[in-house]
């Protein structure tokens, strides 16, 4: 039988008040979970993930932060952050699927995904790349890119890092918006002013007081991330931009949607686990336990 006198413990008391010596120390606490159920949890999730065909990155961003949690299932962190690592470059290559211009372009693409294993994603992003292929051999004039793949490669290759922070969707609208207002003659010049005409819409929408007028106005917006809630979720989140004036362009707003959406996984996540691993003690007392499973 194990001797737990010999396991090393300490009593706690309630605290009743705080020496004036106590108040300039901080302190902290680490949650503790159980990384049994976390990884069961992390790798329902990337099942889903690796079985669709489409993209979910707020979700695999959020599956990125909850394996920080994995701290002493090392073999299982290390699996997870692997099917982390290729979906992201699965999903890479999705987004730059559009911007290939030439059977060079496509070729550097096969390269990024073929050794590794195959998924429905990777299967269908194969299919698409062959489609191109051959639509680019048998038509040459396919080869002749348009204004705006012009422009979204001569702006990627020589604009200023806030033109690749706008993502794949701010992007294609700061393009698009400026072919259709000048044509051929754009140039970097009026990339960047559409850049700053974009930051300071977003300016003004967060200072927006009235919820239902900020929905109307970030309808708008190259945001798919705020498209894709639900009209609950989008209600929560004006809510919460109205009160929270931090946000200053668009990179700033998409990673706020970002952290609402996984601070809701999160909640979500947590309520599950309290109501699988729950101990219940009285207010003001402090319960230890011991997994004492493992002993001998």
């Amino acid at each position: 039988m194990f001797n737990f006198s010999s396991l090393q413990g300490s009593i706690a008391q309630p605290l009743e008040s705080l020496n004036e010596l106590d108040r300039s120390i901080e302190y902290t606490f680490s949650e503790c979970r159980d990384e049994k159920i976390l990884y069961r949890s992390i790798n329902s999730r990337l099942k889903k993930l690796e079985s669709s065909l489409e993209i979910d990155q707020a979700e695999l961003e959020a599956i990125q932060i909850e394996a920080k949690d994995l701290l002493i299932a090392y073999e299982e962190k290390e699996e997870v952050n692997g099917r982390i690592d290729f979906l992201s470059r699965l999903y890479i290559v999705k987004k730059e699927l559009n911007s290939a211009l030439s059977i060079e372009d496509l070729k550097k693409l096969r390269r990024k995904i073929s050794s590794f294993y195959s998924l429905p994603l990777k299967q269908g992003l194969g299919k698409e790349l062959d489609l191109l292929e051959e639509k680019f051999t048998k038509n040459p004039e396919a080869n002749n890119p348009s204004s705006e793949e012009l422009l979204m490669k001569k702006a990627i290759k020589d604009a200023n890092p806030a033109f690749i922070n706008l993502g794949e969707a701010g992007r294609n609208y700061v393009i698009n918006v400026v072919v259709e207002q000048y044509g051929k003659e754009a140039g970097i010049k009026e990339v960047q002013e559409s850049i700053s005409a974009l930051e300071r819409k977003v300016q003004e929408i967060v200072k927006i007081s009235d919820k239902e007028l900020m929905l109307e106005e970030l309808k708008h917006l190259p945001i798919p991330t705020f498209h894709e809630m639900t009209l609950e979720m989008k209600e929560e989140f004006a809510n919460n931009l109205v009160e929270n004036k931090a946000v200053n362009d668009l990179v700033s707003l998409n990673e706020y949607i970002l952290f609402t959406l996984r601070q809701k996984n999160n909640n979500e996540d947590l309520n599950h686990v309290f109501s699988e691993d729950a101990i219940q003690t009285p207010y003001g007392e402090a319960a230890t336990t011991i997994n004492a499973k493992g002993l001998v």
